[in-house]
């Protein structure tokens, strides 16, 4: 028998199981036994909470399943109300006004509820309350069906964490693989502050500090210090392990950003990137650092799809598309020779590589990153060579970035 099956006919015998504690003249009571060792045999034969409701929302009956939950005997529990007895005092108001939706005809599910135990140990239930009425049809009670989702909550933070760790470490590989074009990312203002201060310290020897140009050559300097802190921000940003933040952004300047830290790279290689991101800002609400590191890695993948083609040839593309029903689509293509068959039927799964030393991380932790931001990812060889990766957002309006909520926190 299904599991919904004894819950649905433990909703229609529950009160003939307790209709001698409330009356004991019913005409139910004659059948009282056999309806009670028929309510005990199936609500014992679930695992589900099963509690059994008067009219005043005071405990009648309660299955085992509910007093492990509760960690406590049946006897501490009969009697006492419901909201107190099984529901932490934070959401005591939320079971009290489902319980009086219930009494006026309303079989619902609430939210989650915390149910507090001795020990300490929260556990998470999400009750449903159905009214039991009388010989004559009126309401007299209610039997509250709770489904412990203690487990599920903790099994999806523990998926989640997992998956924030093994992204992480996706960027720390991708960092690796950047560790000379970053340097010398670096070396750029870090020279110019040593040439310029050099500068500064030869002229105040020869001329004295009052025939040089002291403002200008500082300004400079904090120009270079500044875009070096650019870049050390990038990098940390990609590295440091803080909590998921959405926030509404622009997503033409998280693609920016992620093309400004390969520029160097693209350069390096000898790959010449075009971008087109359009000129009207579209928002999408995010994890800025986590959907950088799609853009990067995607683009890296391009630059080696590339790196056989003669210098002249070898060419990636970014473009940014409005899509009809709210969502946008930024593409990577490439000129290469595009997918295999086995490739594209094998790319998203993890540990599948077509790089002699390739993870086979990177492509999956990306789809994962996407699909937790309610968008797609998406690869197809192109027509006349190589391949595009399509990624696809749900957009939340422009005006969104006009009221001063970019980049602010979204519960």
């Amino acid at each position: 028998m299904s599991l919904e099956n004894p819950l649905l006919h433990l909703a229609r015998c529950a009160w003939s199981a307790c209709a001698r504690v409330i009356d004991p003249t019913s005409r139910h009571c004659a059948h009282g036994a056999h309806t009670e060792r028929h309510f005990k045999a199936l609500s014992e034969a679930v695992d589900r909470l099963v509690v059994c409701l008067d009219a005043d929302g005071c405990i009648l009956e309660v299955n085992p399943c509910a007093c492990r939950t509760a960690q406590r005997a049946a006897t501490e529990l009969l009697g006492r109300d419901w909201a107190a007895a099984m529901v932490a005092p934070a959401h005591q108001a939320r079971a009290r006004a489902q319980f009086d939706a219930a009494m006026g005809g309303a079989c619902l599910a609430g939210s989650p509820c915390a149910l507090q135990a001795p020990d300490g140990h929260a556990a998470l239930v999400r009750w449903t309350l159905t009214v039991v009425s009388d010989v004559e049809g009126a309401p007299c009670g209610a039997l509250a069906i709770g489904e412990d989702l203690t487990s599920q909550v903790e099994a999806e933070a523990l998926a989640a964490s997992q998956r924030d760790q093994l992204a992480r470490l996706g960027r720390i590989a991708s960092l690796s693989q950047l560790g000379a074009a970053l340097a010398h990312e670096l070396s750029q203002p870090l020279t110019a502050i040593r040439s310029n201060a050099q500068a500064a310290q030869r002229s105040i020897a020869h001329h004295g500090a009052a025939n040089i140009d002291i403002n200008g050559i500082l300004e400079d300097i904090v120009s270079d210090t500044e875009l070096a802190g650019e870049v050390v921000q990038r990098v940390r940003a990609m590295v440091r392990n803080e909590p998921r933040r959405h926030v509404r952004m622009d997503v033409a300047g998280v693609v920016r950003n992620a093309s400004r830290l390969l520029q160097r790279e693209a350069q390096l290689r000898g790959v010449r990137l075009y971008t087109d991101l359009g000129e009207c800002a579209v928002a999408v609400i995010c994890d800025k650092v986590q959907l950088q590191q799609v853009f990067v890695n995607l683009l890296m993948n391009a630059f080696d799809a590339v790196k056989h083609l003669p210098g002249g040839q070898r060419e990636v593309a970014l473009h940014l598309r409005r899509m009809p029903h709210r969502r946008v689509r930024i593409t990577v293509s490439d000129c290469g020779s595009g997918l295999s068959e086995d490739a594209a039927a094998h790319l998203f799964k993890p540990f599948f590589s077509t790089k002699p030393d390739g993870m086979g991380l990177g492509l999956p932790i990306s789809r994962a990153i996407v699909d937790a931001h309610h968008g797609s990812l998406l690869a197809e060889n192109n027509a006349q060579s190589g391949a595009s990766f399509h990624v696809t957002l749900p957009s939340v309006g422009e005006e969104l970035l006009q009221d001063g909520t970019q980049g602010k926190e979204v519960a």
